[in-house]
């Protein structure tokens, strides 16, 4: 069965927001398009295997995580009905928040 994908508000915002910084500081869309493709098989990988990401304590929760392109995480937890929630997109470039 496979899993169906949702990012919160905050998380798709987040996306956004880097995906238009890399846009203005490159004066292009080519890594912002690079980056986004990366998101689609990230998802799709996870709506077909969604135990994929190491489990971490975030902010007091567990959660999941994936690290993208190495310069990006993306942190989610499988929902009771078996719904992918990413709660949290973050670039290394902006933030160096450490997990434990």
């Amino acid at each position: 069965m496979k899993s169906k994908v949702v990012w919160t508000n905050k998380a798709r915002y987040n996306l956004l927001s880097v995906l238009d910084f890399w846009a203005d500081k490159n004066k292009s869309n080519a890594y912002p398009l690079k980056i986004k493709n990366e998101i689609r098989k990230i998802e799709s990988i996870l709506g077909l295997n969604p135990k994929i990401g190491v489990l971490r304590i975030y902010k007091g929760r567990r959660v999941r995580v994936l690290h993208l392109l190495r310069k990006f995480t993306i942190l989610y937890f499988i929902e009771d009905d078996h719904t992918v929630k990413v709660v949290g997109f973050i670039s290394s470039y902006f933030n160096r928040e450490g997990f434990s």
